[in-house]
């Protein structure tokens, strides 16, 4: 990422100073903190943040925005933030609110794979997928939503436990080799949901065969990191570079940056 003042936002120590920068824009962790880098270097309070709403929710309550990075823009500014939206400050991290929005979206996106992937399994026409929805797949997702809390328990405190309350993971890997059969028998490309199976059968390989659901968070927390990929819609190197312009504002006044965070259909996040 290039610094903001090195492209499409040409900055001078004078045109920065007395301002307060908050960056509404999708980026990762590290591009919030070299952005609040560069804006420490010209004295300026920098604050960034994660939409995490539709475009039709701003405004209203329930939008909520994720804060990080200088508490004292957030607190200055915290009821103008709030005509956007639920105002919520995470950390002094500038980073901590990018690696949320993130978390939430890969949440969102993992819920939106499993849904599709059913959706397509039982053959939509002539009303059958509404009806299923309806019928089965929400209660379902509610029903099971209702562990998340449990496992969230276990990884906080560690006691994963060396036995499932329920179904281990060696049942879960060998029944899932059903979920992939079945899927190309009915002509459904498995791509969404594949990845989780081999996950339970690298769970199982790794001796948390007689385990529970969070041991699976433990392997991907676990595994080496791959060497780092060019991201889609991404120049090469060498190429021209993508930035992520903050919102620059004069106080009392706090202004929207360039763009929203990007989810499903245009949604920022």
């Amino acid at each position: 990422m290039q610094r903001p003042q090195d492209q499409h936002l040409p900055l001078a120590p004078d045109d920065v100073d007395g301002r307060a920068l908050v960056n509404l824009t999708n980026g990762t962790p590290a591009q919030a903190r070299e952005t609040a880098a560069w804006a420490a270097e010209h004295a300026v309070d920098y604050l960034d943040g994660g939409i995490m709403a539709i475009p039709p929710m701003i405004g209203h309550p329930g939008a909520t925005l994720l804060y990080s990075g200088s508490r004292a823009v957030f607190d200055t500014h915290e009821k103008t933030l709030e005509r956007l939206g639920v105002a919520a400050f995470l950390s002094d991290d500038p980073g901590t609110a990018p690696l949320y929005d993130i978390a939430l979206l890969s949440a969102m996106y993992g819920l939106f794979g499993g849904a599709l992937h059913a959706l397509a399994m039982v053959r939509p026409g002539e009303g059958r997928a509404t009806e299923f929805t309806s019928t089965l797949l929400l209660p379902w997702l509610q029903a099971m939503m209702a562990s998340v809390p449990e496992f969230a328990r276990q990884l906080d405190s560690g006691e994963l436990g060396t036995r499932a309350a329920n179904s281990n993971l060696a049942m879960q890997a060998a029944a899932y080799v059903n979920l992939l059969d079945a899927s190309a028998a009915e002509g459904v490309d498995p791509l969404l949901v594949r990845p989780m199976g081999e996950l339970l059968h690298r769970a199982v390989a790794a001796g948390h065969g007689d385990g529970d659901v969070p041991a699976l968070a433990t392997l991907l927390r676990a595994r080496p990191p791959h060497r780092r990929r060019r991201p889609l819609n991404r120049p090469a190197a060498g190429g021209p570079k993508a930035t992520r312009p903050p919102t620059v504002t004069r106080a009392p006044r706090v202004t929207r940056a360039a763009g929203p965070s990007v989810g499903p259909a245009g949604r920022p996040g």
